[in-house]
């Protein structure tokens, strides 16, 4: 029997209103259902990601369990409490007592938990667990509302109380990050919920400030994963709906932020419906298609493959300023699913969900993925999967000697996206990343139509390096042939082959399948902790000096094969021929290198940057900061004028940083050199040399110091100021210890059994956060 039918419409309004927002629209009746009975068959479910049947007895429930493959992610959720959800929606279809019963009996354990331990798990009182458990709790208040329970009602509402109290400190809040916005709707859902005002007020002014952050440029969620931004636009669209029903101003703020979101996923959505698995997007089996148009008319016409709502205007989208750009061949309804769609992304504003993609493409043509980003696998730093899939090895881009790179904010300066141009007979974008050391690497993929590209990595290096041009294949590709000249490659169940030309020469190229002894181990996720195999191929060349990879992609029948492996693109020193379009691949002029003259008077400190370009506009900027502390006391703002004039302060001593931007936006940040002051001489400056004026990753190790499991781990690094460095430690999974210091070692005794991972994050004092990484698994038996 459906409760619903014996409530009031008062109540049945305020179930409504109350829904967990994370939970709108998400799963069936029936799978609810299934769910809470194998709850009450002694099988804890606590999200439908995690699929391992992990058996537990409620009335000795383990907090601190350690299951499944993924143990932060089911030990988080378990500390939502998201099962009582489960049971009070089953007690709603059915009316069964036994469901709240045991959600009583679940509510009892983990309050009896965290009054007792002493140390209980991180996940009892984290942002996300506590954000969610408020509103599972307050779902579960409103059935004891209509239970007429009302010692059950007032316990429940006083650990809502608790909880609520928890989340509006400050000291407890997640800025600038997703985990902050659930705290927020949490909050000003217990606010109305409690008649708590001040709940109220500052979660709406937290949100806001959440949403600046999180929309800078108002359409992609800056958190580098498209699960993520699908994840957050139904949350903002369950607070909205929520803030409107109590008539609260800021649904209208909230709902611009909305529909710019929205707007990404007309461009960002695949021909055939799927999302494209960028940065931490958990892939599925099968074709995993959206379900939800969001209400609006371009979603109609994309859901319904082209028979209703309005057709999207655009067939290229450049979301510079957010490192993407998005390619669609056309909206026809009647070959909707064929057209050809191609994703090109470059910069970040966020590390969160990141994983080194930057100059990485994904195309689909013909019904079929091609080249594809695999996703992620799960949050288990340390574990081989999830390394390769965050690394560089498993994205359609360029590697220089065969390493990744860090995702540090420090390292978000050196990447991102240079132009969209029309051309005459085809369109261009253009990428960059600069963060190998002393190489700078340009990408641009030129569009003749859906089945001819050119493809131009343009590198400039004065250096020896080995270079690899990566293409990950989608599992809907066969690897017909694979030369150092061509690959042919067909797209399984349909007449198309796609035709693959380097029209430079490479030294070797491979092909790797499920490789677990190569760092391109290749897979994609189909799950949380769940992959499928599929095939990499790789172009390499060595080269001592600048060089450049330049591939020819066309989509061909089998009637139209052989007459193109035969035929090549015209290739000259500035351009190259396609179908008689003229493609220019000459390299453009990178951005200078600051060379600072300054000038002290007493205490007036006169600057000219004198680095220039014949072929860009180039701006300028200085920052002036307090040399022991790295504080900025006085900057420029981005001018053309080269020169800029500060004031001294006596007895005070200063360090320089020097901007160069383009109108690209391309920027270089160095340390020029450092002011100090004396009393006999007053002020002089002190130029730093070229190859100091940044920090300097080198790599890193770990050396087992004794037999008494104590490692010493050394992350090695050059021309770093006033180092500060945070040491994370995680056992099989989930976080054990922490250790901060002021260097670049740290030694550390593993007193216990298990799988250890270590992750660091070391600072500069000028340049912020400069390498954020971990180091390799140590198994301590």
């Amino acid at each position: 029997m459906d409760v619903s039918g014996t409530m009031s419409e008062q109540l049945r309004i305020k179930i409504n209103n109350f829904e967990p927002i994370y939970m709108l629209d998400k799963l069936s009746d029936n799978t609810y259902l299934q769910y809470a009975d194998e709850i009450l068959n002694n099988k804890l479910v606590v999200n439908e990601k995690i699929t391992t049947t992990v058996e537990f007895d409620v009335l000795n429930l383990d907090w601190d369990m350690t299951v499944t493959e993924s143990p932060n992610t089911f030990s988080l959720y378990l500390h939502t409490l998201r099962p009582i959800y489960y049971l009070c929606k089953a007690y709603l279809f059915t009316n069964n007592m036994a469901y709240l019963n045991i959600a009583d009996e679940f509510l009892n354990s983990w309050t009896h938990y965290v009054e007792n331990k002493k140390s209980p798990n991180r996940y009892a009182w984290y942002d996300h667990s506590v954000a969610e458990r408020i509103e599972n709790l307050l779902f579960f208040s409103i059935i004891k509302e209509h239970k007429k329970d009302t010692s059950g009602l007032r316990f429940i509402r006083k650990i809502i109380q608790i909880n609520s109290e928890w989340l509006y400190k400050d000291e407890n809040y997640t800025y600038k990050h997703n985990h902050g916005i659930f705290q927020d709707g949490s909050l000003i859902k217990a606010g109305y919920y409690l008649e708590a005002e001040e709940y109220i007020e500052k979660g709406i002014s937290r949100l806001n400030n959440q949403l600046k952050h999180a929309f800078p440029n108002m359409y992609i969620h800056v958190e580098n994963s498209i699960g993520y931004h699908l994840g957050i636009i139904s949350y903002l669209k369950g607070i909205t709906n929520f803030l409107h029903s109590y008539s609260n101003d800021y649904a209208k703020t909230a709902d611009t932020y909305y529909k710019g979101a929205i707007e990404y996923l007309v461009y960002a959505y695949k021909p055939n419906l799927t999302v494209p698995y960028i940065g931490d997007t958990i892939g599925s089996v099968g074709k995993g298609k959206v379900k939800s148009d969001f209400d609006h008319e371009n979603l109609k016409y994309i859901q319904s493959l082209g028979l209703v709502g309005q057709k999207p205007e655009m067939n290229f989208k450049f979301y510079k300023n957010d490192g993407t750009a998005i390619y669609r061949e056309h909206w026809e309804s009647s070959t909707f699913d064929q057209s050809t769609w191609l994703y090109f992304k470059s910069g970040y504003q966020s590390s969160t969900h990141k994983h080194a993609d930057d100059l990485s493409f994904q195309l689909y043509s013909k019904g079929h993925d091609i080249f594809i980003d695999p996703g992620m696998y799960n949050y288990m730093v340390g574990n081989k999967i999830h390394d390769y899939m965050n690394s560089v090895y498993a994205h359609n881009t360029i590697i220089v000697d065969d390493q990744t790179y860090s995702i540090s904010m420090f390292n978000s300066n050196k990447v991102g996206l240079l132009s969209l141009r029309k051309m005459k007979g085809y369109e261009s974008v253009s990428g960059y990343n600069n963060i190998y050391k002393g190489i700078q690497i340009d990408r641009t993929i030129n569009i003749i139509d859906g089945n001819n590209f050119l493809i131009v990595d343009d590198i400039v290096s004065d250096d020896h390096h080995k270079y690899s041009q990566i293409f990950h294949l989608s599992n809907d590709m066969d690897i017909i042939s694979l030369t150092k000249d061509y690959t042919i490659l067909k797209i399984k169940d349909t007449d198309f082959f796609l035709l693959l030309k380097q029209l430079h020469s490479i030294d070797q190229n491979n092909v790797y399948y499920a490789d677990f002894d190569s760092k391109y181990l290749s897979f994609i996720s189909t799950g949380l902790s769940k992959v499928n195999p599929t095939k990499t191929i790789t172009y390499e060349k060595d080269s001592s000096s600048s060089t450049k990879f330049i591939t020819f992609i066309k989509v061909v029948t089998s009637a139209e094969l052989n007459k193109y492996v035969l035929e090549s693109p015209i290739i000259e020193e500035d351009y190259v021929l396609v179908n008689g379009v003229c493609i220019d691949i000459k390299s453009r002029e990178r951005l200078p290198i600051a060379d600072i003259e300054a000038q002290i008077n007493n205490n007036r400190l006169k600057l000219r940057n004198t680095a220039s370009s014949n072929t860009q506009q180039i701006s300028y900027a200085f920052y002036l900061l307090d040399k022991a502390t790295g504080l900025k006391k006085d900057s420029t703002q981005y001018s053309f004028d080269s020169s800029a004039e500060f004031y001294l302060e006596k007895g005070n001593s200063y360090a320089l940083i020097s901007y160069i931007r383009n109108s690209a936006m391309e920027t270089s940040r160095k340390l020029i050199g450092f002011i100090d002051y004396d009393k006999q001489h007053g002020f002089h400056f002190d130029k730093v040399s070229i190859e100091n004026q940044e920090p300097s990753i080198g790599g890193s190790s770990i050396i087992k110091v004794n037999d008494d499991n104590i490692f010493k781990f050394t992350v090695n690094v050059s021309c770093v100021n006033g180092i500060n460095s945070k040491w994370y430690i995680y056992r099989n999974g989930a976080s054990y210890d922490f250790v901060g210091n002021n260097s670049n070692e740290f030694e550390y005794q593993f007193s216990e059994q298990g799988a250890y991972t270590c992750i660091y994050r070391i600072r500069d004092k000028y340049f912020g956060e400069i390498v954020f990484s971990h180091f390799n698994e140590i198994v301590i038996s």
